[in-house]
């Protein structure tokens, strides 16, 4: 049998850990072996075409755990929260566009602007992809729910009898 308090702790921090490390290896480390590169160092391109193969596999993985970790909640929360944390990243880039544009100097720009940028900037845009990973296993996880829901209540209106059958 299932334990839902730990599926859903580990369904509602894991993102947190994968967007962080993510962050860190796209930005950081990433960042670091192509300025290596640019200033030519030996054996820096090669540590960042490694890193840069290591970024595209560990993306869908990180996807996949995500996507995982929420079924296994079977949490319509979990799925809400995914939602709306995984749209605002995923969409980071129009939503700092559109605030930008509109409303130039407003927190709200400015907020939108540093989210952009801590996040979206890296060489692989990781955050960003894994974002739109939340988004869509979000939405899985709310229609999931909404299904076992109506299959539920289709059971229980079930004739019983054998002369309803017939």
């Amino acid at each position: 049998m299932r334990n839902r308090p730990i599926s859903f702790l580990v369904a509602a921090a894991l993102p947190i850990v994968v967007l962080l490390l993510a962050q860190w290896f796209d930005a950081t480390q990433l960042q670091h072996y192509r300025d290596e590169e640019t200033t030519s160092f030996p054996g820096s391109a090669a540590a960042l075409f490694y890193g840069l193969a290591a970024a595209h596999i560990l993306t869908p993985a990180a996807i996949l755990a995500l996507a995982l970790a929420g079924w296994w909640s079977r949490s319509a929360v979990i799925g809400a929260a995914y939602v709306v944390v995984g749209g605002l990243i995923a969409f980071s880039p129009a939503l700092n566009w559109a605030f930008a544009t509109g409303v130039n100097g407003t927190p709200i720009a400015s907020l939108f602007s540093e989210l952009f940028f801590d996040t979206a900037q890296g060489l692989t845009a990781a955050v960003t992809t894994i974002g739109g990973g939340m988004f869509l296993v979000g939405l899985a996880l709310i229609a999931r729910r909404l299904r076992d829901r109506r299959g539920r209540t289709a059971m229980v209106v079930r004739p019983t009898s054998t002369a309803d059958r017939l």
